[in-house]
């Protein structure tokens, strides 16, 4: 295990940007990919949610080709990389990209058998794609398809995903 060097007894807490700095030179010094990715996915996540989606896009692209290329058992790492490529796709309105990574990653995750990727590529991206395409029908059948295979006891970022999309759907139906 690794010693972070953050103080715990401080009353003060580490902004994100000195959050990630401190995880970065940690990255540094261990020369692991997947702790490199990492710190280029924490980048990309805030980016996100500071509204900066075309860096959030690049360094999600950044975290996803490292942890594909140099990185083994790392698929909850990519479905997350993918999953935030794709909102940040939605948010700067690169809907021509959104659907053929849409696509391409749902393809992909059904290749793989992996349900996490396909219902979190299904209740965002793939149905505004579609919705993008003047298809509210089709949108709305990928989201009900993603959210037949989950559990109606849990609650997960999926529904909250496919809410999301549902609502923009109702919006644009009118």
């Amino acid at each position: 295990t690794c010693a972070l060097p953050i103080s715990i007894v401080s009353s003060q807490k580490p902004s994100c940007d000195e959050t990630i700095a401190q995880a970065a030179e940690i990255a540094s010094t261990l020369d692991q990919p997947h702790a490199a990715a990492m710190v280029e996915l924490a980048k990309g996540v805030q980016a996100f949610h500071l509204g900066h989606w075309r860096q959030a896009n690049e360094r999600c692209v950044a975290a996803r080709a490292i942890f594909r290329e140099q990185c083994v058992g790392t698929v909850w790492e990519v479905d997350t990389a993918d999953c935030f490529r794709l909102w940040a796709l939605t948010q700067f309105g690169d809907y021509t990209s959104l659907k053929r990574l849409s696509v391409q990653l749902l393809d992909d995750a059904r290749q793989r058998g992996n349900l996490h990727a396909i219902m979190n590529i299904q209740t965002l991206g793939a149905p505004l794609a579609r919705l993008a395409d003047d298809d509210p029908r089709a949108a709305r059948g990928i989201c009900d398809e993603a959210l037949s295979h989950s559990s109606l006891r849990d609650f997960h970022v999926q529904h909250v995903a496919a809410l999301i999309a549902k609502t923009l759907i109702d919006l644009y139906d009118g």
